[in-house]
């Protein structure tokens, strides 16, 4: 019984870490798709205090590179100093409110910073306000660049939910093969019960046999004995009749 619970536990907290698996997998799926789609519309993702966004131009290669996913990390302006890489919303008139992601090469006395792509030969026309700045730059999302990478929109549908439910599936498959295993264990649990009692059935039958058989024989015994006293006694009734004649 002892044994049973503990294999009956140990499959329930396989069944539920199979759950897990498959719940942290469809959430996995579902946020790089949030993510993805907004970094594509030019919007910057905040996750755990820091931002991901998707870079579009090349005015940072080769240390960005065009269609890299980035990370920033949110800063304070007396964090931040030359040769640091920002990401900021621009004030220049062309491309206001867009998010900038350039490098700075001077801090200018009102604490504003001059900002140049490093693969712009000129520094940008509007210094950017530390106001403005949505974080200092970390390191690249490679993960979500990987997936960007299936430029082929079905490329991106098997990446994305093909795979999952193949590897959800997966799961499914081995949660209903350790259900028939269990069934057919306990089938042949129920087997095993059915011949004990057939066995013990029989060890009846056979002690019911062996106890008529044992009173047969005791009243076989007795009759002998009673033919037997009954021949004594005529016998000595005739001797006694020889006698008296």
């Amino acid at each position: 019984m002892i044994r049973r619970i503990n294999k009956d536990g140990v499959s329930s907290f396989k069944r539920a870490l199979e759950i897990l698996s498959s719940l942290l997998l469809v959430a996995a799926v579902i946020f790089t798709a949030y993510v993805m789609i907004n970094t594509a519309r030019g919007h910057a993702v905040s996750i755990f205090g820091n931002y991901t966004l998707k870079v579009v131009t090349g005015s940072m290669e080769p240390t960005i590179m065009t269609g890299d996913f980035i990370i920033v990390h949110k800063a304070q302006p007396s964090e931040l100093g030359v040769n640091d890489i920002i990401t900021f919303y621009s004030d220049d008139p062309e491309t206001k409110d867009l998010l900038i992601t350039h490098r700075i090469i001077g801090i200018k006395e009102d604490g504003t910073y001059i900002t140049k792509g490093d693969a712009n030969n000129i520094e940008d026309h509007v210094a950017a306000r530390p106001e403005r700045v949505l974080g200092k730059y970390v390191r690249k999302a490679r993960y979500l660049g990987l997936i960007s990478s299936f430029a082929d929109t079905r490329k991106l549908i098997l990446l994305l939910v093909i795979i999952p439910m193949l590897v959800i599936s997966v799961f499914e498959v081995k949660s209903l093969a350790a259900v028939w295993k269990k069934v057919r264990q306990d089938a042949g649990s129920e087997l095993t019960e059915e011949q004990i009692r057939q066995q013990e059935i029989d060890r009846i039958k056979k002690l019911a046999v062996e106890e008529y058989m044992k009173k047969e024989n005791e009243k076989e015994t007795e009759e002998l004995e009673a033919t037997e006293v009954v021949e004594e006694e005529v016998k000595e009734s005739d001797g006694e009749e020889e006698r008296d004649s």
